[in-house]
């Protein structure tokens, strides 16, 4: 027998889905920035005008991201050309 489905869950809408979507992206491109700017300051000693600079073109960049301008792709692309620079998960 199929799993039983709850007669009160509603489908989400394209609305619940793009504020998911945006939420995440915020949370990931947020955490990686986190990151970023915290082992540039600790680890390579970037002064802390260079690091709001670098926070202010990162949050620019996100605002890009979520307006869809700009895709993940695009980004990873210019690597590839510019800098020869591969990007993968492990």
């Amino acid at each position: 027998m199929g799993k039983k489905l709850n007669p009160r869950k509603r489908p989400a809408s394209e609305a619940d889905v793009k504020k998911a979507w945006e939420s995440g992206a915020d949370f990931g491109l947020m955490f990686c920035l986190r990151a970023f700017l915290y082992i540039l300051k600790n680890n390579h000693h970037i002064r802390q005008d260079e690091i709001l600079k670098l926070r202010d073109e990162f949050t620019e960049l996100v605002d890009a991201f979520n307006r869809r301008d700009i895709t993940s792709e695009d980004i990873d692309e210019v690597l590839k050309m510019d800098f020869d620079l591969h990007l993968r998960m492990v």
